[in-house]
């Protein structure tokens, strides 16, 4: 006796009271109509993602301008200055020092980073999604776990945009000793790869101090 699965297509032979499932064309087109599906569902993974794409690029040039504000504005706190107080006198003083190129610094590892997390999370959980755990239960997790793997893999873009938005400012915080002025983005990445500080602040609770040390000894 044949057992059919809940899940598979039914075709029934009626032969007065008996029923019996229909023999399967070898030469039937249910191939073709699989592949078929997983094409469109390629094609509109692929259009979503150009989509996400676009949007994040634009969204990214179009905020980095206040992203160095507010970068700026926290980092006057390390020599007590008060040039950044608002939007517009902080607009001001970015536009007097380095012109329309001030609004933009750090904006390529920014812009990098995000479309390389997006891009990674995105495609690994289509992937597993599809053809690794087809179960939707699972598919909210793997989202999840995908892109907390992305954000930590692409953190250290995200330190680089940061120490650019700040290097060659006139505060305190982006001279020398606290900071070098750096000719690019890439040589910032070079200087804290060798100072192993790509990482720094991607931990909440653990913190590691990587200054000068002093031995005290007793008396």
């Amino acid at each position: 006796m044949n057992l059919l699965l809940p899940s598979q297509p039914q075709h029934y032979l009626e032969d007065q009271h008996l029923v019996y499932p229909a023999k399967r064309d070898p030469y039937s087109e249910d191939d073709e109509e699989e592949a078929q599906t997983e094409e469109e569902t390629f094609s509109a993974f692929a259009l979503t993602l150009c989509r996400n794409i676009t949007a994040t690029t634009v969204s990214i040039l179009a905020s980095q301008p206040f992203h160095v504000i507010a970068v700026r504005t926290m980092a006057q706190f390390i020599g007590e200055e008060q040039k950044y107080t608002g939007v517009f006198a902080s607009a001001k003083e970015i536009f007097h020092e380095s012109g329309v190129a001030g609004f933009f610094q750090g904006v390529t590892p920014r812009l990098l980073g995000e479309l390389l997390a997006l891009v990674l999370a995105s495609s690994v959980s289509f992937t597993v999604s599809t053809y690794a755990l087809g179960d939707p239960r699972y598919r909210a997790s793997i989202k999840t776990a995908v892109g907390f793997l992305s954000t930590s893999l692409t953190y250290p873009f995200s330190v680089v945009s940061t120490c650019m938005a700040v290097s060659g400012s006139g505060l305190i915080a982006g001279q020398p000793p606290y900071m070098p002025i750096y000719v690019n983005w890439t040589d910032c990445w070079s200087h804290l790869s060798r100072n192993n500080q790509l990482k720094r602040g991607s931990s909440i609770i653990w913190r590691y101090y990587t200054g000068t040390t002093a031995v005290l000894r007793p008396y």
